[in-house]
C-alpha cells in the first residue's frame, strides 16, 4: 500500500468520524416504512440531500461536511419504496419535523 493510499484512508476516516460526531440522528415511521436521517450544520437555509443508489445517509458524509458551514444539511436513509408518493411523503415529514424554512433539494 502506498503512502498516498494510507493518507487518503486516514483522511476519509477522519472526515467520516467528523460527520458522525457533528450530526444529530433522527428516526420516524411513515406508514410501514422506517426513515432515518442525520442533521448537521446550522445555516438559515436547509440543504436536503437525497442519496440515490444505496439510499444511506452515511454514504453522503462528504457532501454534508462540505455544506455544513453554510446550510443545515439533512441526509436521510430511506427504505426501498413502492412509489414516488411514498418518497414525497417521507420528505414532507422530514420538512415538517425539522420545521424548515427555505429548503434546497439535492438529489443524486
Amino acid at each position: 500500500m502506498s503512502d498516498s493510499t494510507i493518507n487518503l484512508s486516514t483522511e476519509v476516516k477522519s472526515s467520516y468520524q467528523h460527520y458522525l460526531a457533528s450530526s444529530r440522528f433522527e428516526q420516524f415511521q411513515s406508514g410501514t416504512n422506517t426513515w432515518q436521517y442525520h442533521v448537521s450544520g446550522s445555516g438559515k437555509d436547509t440543504l436536503l440531500f437525497l442519496n440515490g443508489g444505496l439510499r444511506l445517509a452515511e454514504s453522503a458524509f462528504r457532501y454534508a461536511n462540505l455544506f455544513e458551514s453554510e446550510y443545515t444539511v439533512i441526509v436521510p436513509s430511506y427504505p426501498p419504496l413502492k412509489s414516488i408518493h411514498q418518497l414525497i411523503e417521507g420528505v414532507r415529514k422530514i420538512v415538517e419535523r425539522e420545521r424548515m424554512g427555505r429548503v434546497y433539494l439535492l438529489c443524486q
